[in-house]
């Protein structure tokens, strides 16, 4: 056990936490990964002499340890069922975090290449069909020192048959903080959670694309439970849910504000529900009795852009909040579009937004109740093209509220501030560049507009 990195791991979690603020990556690596290094010699404490598989060094992690990674496909081997071919996953030890996108030449953690979409966490380990995959592609319960996971595709996982069928890219349930940055997840199935699914551990995703993931129920791409998520300059294309929630589904949350689920700077576009908030569902509480009864979701959705969204048999084409139960959850949505948007009601008031909530300085097709509102067309560089940067003309260039911006919590522009307000916007450029921030996801295009894919 590499004590220094204990230590560290302690520091970090308190600057998670606010109470102080360190380097995130000040960590040594503790063992290195290339899939294309040879298995003879291997001993996993360089890049001569990588271990060939993930798993290997796992097994050997503990708390504080770091896993490098170097680009490559990766299958899981390791077993949580005996005998049961599809319960192989990567599984986490508490306390350890792994990187990839490396090269395998760097020998500081600034050098890392880059290579994220090329460093692969793969479910597919048997025929072409899903239906053999693996429950989870990664595996983390009872993690109470929390994890990184940096730099990857995790995708194929299929949950769906499993004793829980919840999670198809990640499984985590029972722990401290499970963050993962510059990950892309595609192609899960599962239950509750198409991609990631939360039980008593918090989620955290910032720099991450979600496409293509599938819940049978709630929740297409994420699906949290009784806890926290927090996701900040990540994109959401093309998830669905059967149920509820085509993209992000939350639920029975704690009812302090300090505690809520936050969801900035992000964009979510072309995600499906069959039954209501195409994007995003709120749930509500219950009343169990007299004395007891369980929250309801509490959701800030601050900067995002919720556009081409549907709710294919209910309301809410971009969110539903159920605040029609006894119990109601708690939204507040800020500086946000919501646009193109549609449900299947018979009129058009839910297609953008379905239920009573708070709605302040954004732009809502078909208007929408609250302070500085408008209705215009936001005017996208290409939103056929994914490319959701505001073009000059834009009614929502300069109308939002510089007050109501989320603080800088998951440190995106990674200068170890966390208390400060949102620096950059979802293409990570300078979020506010003429004195009055933008409503939306993106601020108003004035030079090379990319292609406004993520990752």
């Amino acid at each position: 056990m590499n004590w220094k990195n204990v230590r560290f791991l302690w520091l970090k979690s308190l600057m998670l936490l606010g109470f102080l603020s360190v380097p995130v990556h000040a960590q040594a690596p503790s063992y290195f990964v290339n899939a294309f290094a040879p298995a003879a010699g291997a001993d996993g404490l360089s890049w001569a002499t990588a271990f060939p598989t993930l798993d290997q060094a796992l097994a050997l992690s503990t708390v504080g340890d770091n896993v490098w990674v170097a680009q490559g496909i990766y299958v899981p081997s390791t077993q949580t069922i005996a005998g049961d071919q599809r319960s192989q996953s990567f599984v986490i030890p508490s306390g350890v975090n792994i990187y990839g996108g490396f090269d395998g030449t760097e020998t500081t953690f600034d050098q890392r290449a880059g290579l994220f979409t090329r460093t692969i966490l793969t479910g597919e380990i048997g025929t072409a069909a899903l239906n053999d995959n693996t429950y989870h592609v990664l595996t983390m319960v009872n993690n109470f020192f929390g994890n990184e996971v940096d730099g990857f595709v995790v995708r194929d996982g299929h949950a769906l048959g499993g004793p829980n069928p919840n999670g198809g890219a990640a499984d985590t349930f029972n722990g401290f903080i499970a963050w993962f940055r510059n990950v892309t997840f595609e192609n899960n199935f599962a239950q509750d959670g198409g991609a990631l699914y939360s039980q008593l551990t918090q989620i955290w995703t910032s720099k991450c694309t979600f496409r293509g993931n599938f819940a049978t129920r709630d929740g297409g791409a994420v699906f949290v439970r009784t806890t926290r998520y927090l996701s900040s300059h990540s994109f959401y294309f093309d998830n669905s849910a059967r149920r509820r929630g085509g993209a992000v589904a939350v639920r029975n949350q704690s009812s302090s504000n300090t505690n809520r689920s936050v969801l900035s700077s992000c964009v979510l576009d072309d995600n499906t529900a069959f039954g209501r908030g195409g994007a995003i569902h709120v749930g509500a509480g219950a009343q169990l009795s007299p004395t007891a009864f369980v929250p309801g979701g509490h959701l800030h959705v601050t900067n995002c852009t919720l556009h081409g969204n549907t709710s294919i048999n209910a309301a809410g084409g971009g969110l539903f909040a159920n605040e029609s139960a006894p119990i109601p959850p708690t939204i507040v949505v800020n500086n946000s579009i919501f646009w193109n948007n549609g449900d299947g009601t018979a009129t058009t008031v839910d297609d953008q937004i379905g239920g009573v909530l708070t709605v302040d300085f954004c732009d809502v097709q078909g208007g929408y109740a609250g302070t500085s509102n408008i209705s215009q067309n936001p005017q996208f560089v290409d939103s056929a093209g994914d490319n959701f940067r505001l073009l000059p003309i834009s009614a929502c260039r300069n109308a939002a509220d510089n007050g109501r911006l989320e603080f800088d919590i998951l440190d995106i522009d990674e200068d170890n501030n966390i208390a400060e307000p949102n620096p950059l916007d979802v293409y990570l450029t300078t979020r506010v560049r003429q004195g009055i921030v933008d409503i939306g996801a993106a601020e108003t295009f004035l030079g090379d507009a990319g292609s406004g894919k993520g990752n």
